[in-house]
């Protein structure tokens, strides 16, 4: 299949990981494997688009991080934080966006079903919560908390859309440890509650 875009391959990567996860015969080196190859194609695709005010890693740099790594969630967690800051480097969307600005939405969505918190984003960052909550505002138009949560409902759409979870159970997922927070943003997002979308 062919993607006209790098970003394409974003959701095609996803689909790929929840195939994973769901089936338990998969090897670590095998999985290693496959997601080299997911990396590299994205890395050629990004040569020639690419500024120079983010640089790409190397190929050499991701065959030695894999070899460090030795666990299948690591894997999962490595491909998407690489190919979410690579990628998000040229989104049509962030294409007026400093660097830091990027780095900050790339650690958003690929974290924001775990328990993220202002200072998590501004420590990976290497910046003070002062001053990353300006270049959001800055560059977003939008505070911390109304980006991760735009960002969990989107993932929500999606998983609500297929129909085979719980209301709860996409709540739980997208990161929203209080259904009834998760319906209140919801419904202020999208129009609609979670059961009417679905």
């Amino acid at each position: 299949m062919l993607y006209t875009e790098p970003w394409d391959f974003t959701d095609l990567l996803e689909e790929f990981i929840e195939l994973i996860v769901q089936e338990t015969c998969y090897d670590v080196k095998y999985v290693k494997n496959i997601f080299m190859q997911i990396a590299f194609t994205i890395t050629c695709s990004m040569q020639e688009r690419n500024t120079g005010d983010c640089p790409l890693k190397s190929m050499d740099t991701i065959l030695e991080d894999m070899r460090r790594i030795d666990s299948m969630q690591s894997i999962i967690t490595y491909i998407r934080t690489y190919t979410a800051q690579t990628i998000g480097q040229l989104r049509p969307d962030n294409s007026q966006m400093s660097c830091q600005g990027r780095k900050v939405l790339d650690f958003i969505n690929t974290h924001y079903m775990e328990n993220i918190t202002l200072c998590d984003v501004a420590e990976d960052a290497g910046i003070s919560e002062s001053h990353l909550c300006r270049v959001l505002k800055k560059e977003t138009g939008e505070s911390f908390v109304n980006i991760l949560n735009k960002i969990r409902i989107q993932k929500a759409q999606k998983l609500l859309q297929k129909g085979d979870l719980k209301v709860y159970e996409i709540a739980e997922i997208v990161g929203f440890s209080n259904y009834a927070y998760f319906y209140q943003v919801f419904k202020k997002i999208t129009g609609c509650s979670p059961k009417e979308y679905h």
